[in-house]
C-alpha cells in the first residue's frame, strides 16, 4: 500500500494544500478607516514639516556663505520633495463611512493613495542620489562615510518601499475582490 493510497495521508494532503481561511481578506472596519485616514494626514504633516525644515536650513546656509551648487540643488530637491508629497497626498479620502461599502471605498482609496506615496517615494529617493551625488563632487575633501550613510539609507527607503508596494498592490488586490463580492450579492439581493 503507497502512501497515496492511505485516506488519512490524502486528507492530511487536502488541509497542507488548500486555503487557509484566514488567509482571505476581510472588510475594513469603520474604525480602521478612520485610523488610516489619521495616519495618512500624520505622515503628510511630517512631510511638510521635514521640508519646511530643510528650506530653513538651505536659507540659513545660503545667508552663511555655503557653496551654491550644493545650496541650489538642495533647494531644488526640497522643492521636488513637497511637490511629490503633495501630488501623493492630493486625493487622501477621510471622508465619513456610513455603510460597509462606504468603508470599502474608502479603504480602496486610501490604499491607492498608499501606491501613489510610494511612487513618491522612488521619485524622492533618485532625487536624493542625484543631489548626494552633486554634493559629492563639490566637497572640498570628499566626505565617503557621510555618502556612504547616505546611500545606505537611501538604499534601505528602497527596499521598504518595495517591501510596502508589495503589500499595498496585494492589500488593493483583495479590497477589489471583496468590492466585486459585496456588490455580486447586492446585485443577487434585488
Amino acid at each position: 500500500m503507497s502512501v497515496n493510497d492511505d485516506p488519512q495521508w490524502r486528507d492530511l494532503a487536502q488541509d497542507w494544500t488548500a486555503p487557509r481561511d484566514d488567509d482571505d481578506a476581510e472588510a475594513p472596519s469603520l474604525a480602521e478607516v478612520r485610523r488610516r485616514a489619521r495616519l495618512q494626514t500624520a505622515v503628510f504633516g511630517a512631510e511638510l514639516t521635514v521640508c519646511a525644515a530643510a528650506a530653513a536650513v538651505l536659507a540659513w546656509r545660503a545667508v552663511h556663505g555655503a557653496a551654491w551648487l550644493p545650496t541650489l540643488t538642495g533647494a531644488a530637491f526640497t522643492a521636488f520633495a513637497l511637490l511629490a508629497a503633495i501630488w501623493a497626498w492630493r486625493t487622501r479620502d477621510a471622508g465619513s463611512a456610513d455603510s460597509v461599502r462606504d468603508a470599502l471605498r474608502i479603504a480602496i482609496a486610501q490604499t491607492r493613495t498608499w501606491l501613489r506615496w510610494i511612487v513618491a517615494g522612488y521619485a524622492i529617493c533618485a532625487g536624493a542620489l542625484l543631489h548626494l551625488a552633486v554634493m559629492l563632487g563639490d566637497a572640498a575633501p570628499p566626505a565617503p562615510p557621510i555618502a556612504a550613510a547616505a546611500a545606505a539609507f537611501v538604499l534601505a527607503t528602497l527596499i521598504a518601499l518595495a517591501a510596502a508596494q508589495r503589500r499595498q498592490r496585494r492589500r488593493l488586490s483583495n479590497l477589489r475582490a471583496l468590492q466585486a463580492d459585496l456588490y455580486e450579492a447586492g446585485e443577487a439581493d434585488r
